[in-house]
C-alpha cells in the first residue's frame, strides 16, 4: 500500500534543538523521494564534546591574558 518508516525514540534521549534537525533532514529525504530528487542533507556539525573543548579552550585563553 505505501512505504512506511517508524520512528520509535523516548522523548528523554532526544532534546528540543535535535528533533527539529531530524525532522527537517527526514522531511527533506522524504520531499525527494516523493519527487524522485537526489536529496544533500547539510554537513554533520560539530559534536557537543568539541564545542566543549574549545569553550575551555578559550577560557584558559582568557584567564592567560588577564593574568598578563
Amino acid at each position: 500500500e505505501g512505504d512506511r518508516l517508524a520512528l520509535i525514540i523516548h522523548h528523554l534521549v532526544v532534546d528540543g534543538v535535535s528533533w527539529r534537525i531530524l525532522l527537517e533532514d527526514l522531511s527533506a529525504l522524504y520531499s525527494g523521494y516523493a519527487l524522485e530528487e537526489a536529496v544533500v542533507l547539510p554537513q554533520k556539525t560539530d559534536s557537543f564534546q568539541r564545542w566543549s573543548s574549545l569553550q575551555q579552550a578559550y577560557s584558559d585563553e582568557l584567564t592567560r591574558s588577564e593574568e598578563r
